[in-house]
């Protein structure tokens, strides 16, 4: 029975075929350990990882098993956090910052966009703006029975320390705007600077 496990608090997998007698490194292209699994339509595992300069990827095709060395998915973006999962529709929905060349020197954590593929991540498609601001990272969420999508992430962690929480649907992401009725973006659910003013 192969495991896969972490390397302490940074950022390795290895995978262990005989109960820790031995392993193999089998994502060398990564930066910290954030990756996010996806089943695929042909039953293949996807593992998403956070990189220097965007996001890669490696595959299974054996259940976790084995696993591709990973290469570049042409998501460019910093090192930051991102989000992946499987909506009720089949199709994928990617929350990442969406930035498309590195030319800068510095690259900084905004233009959080949300996106979806209907072919398993050979293609996204759409793009509804979740937070143009730098500073915002770490998207977390969900899908509820009635397909709102819900999204978490945070900006200015060390100073304002703002929990945003938006809702919108796919055709929101299609459209490339807001046009489900209820749909609404960065409502704060929790603020540091508000608690530090209540403590007081």
């Amino acid at each position: 029975m192969s495991t896969l496990y972490y390397e302490c608090a940074l950022r390795q997998i290895f995978l262990d075929k005989n109960v820790g007698k031995g392993h193999s490194v089998i994502a060398p292209y990564r930066s910290f350990d954030e990756h996010m699994l996806v089943e695929f339509q042909d039953e293949s595992l996807g593992m998403y990882r956070r990189t220097d300069d965007g996001i890669a990827l490696s595959i299974s095709m054996n259940g976790g098993r084995q696993w591709t060395l990973g290469r570049p998915t042409g998501l460019f973006g910093p090192a930051s956090r991102f989000f992946i999962r499987r909506l009720q529709s089949g199709r994928l929905l990617l929350v990442y910052h969406d930035i498309e060349s590195f030319k800068e020197e510095t690259h900084p954590r905004h233009r959080l966009m949300a996106k979806l593929s209907d072919d398993d991540g050979i293609r996204w498609m759409g793009g509804v703006m979740i937070d143009i601001r730098e500073e915002v990272s770490y998207p977390d969420g969900s899908q509820d029975e009635e397909g709102n999508i819900w999204i978490i992430h945070d900006y200015n962690r060390y100073d304002q320390g703002d929990l945003l929480l938006s809702r919108f649907r796919e055709e929101d992401i299609l459209a490339g705007e807001l046009v489900s009725p209820q749909a609404e973006m960065r409502k704060t659910v929790a603020s540091l600077k508000k608690d530090d003013t209540e403590n007081r």
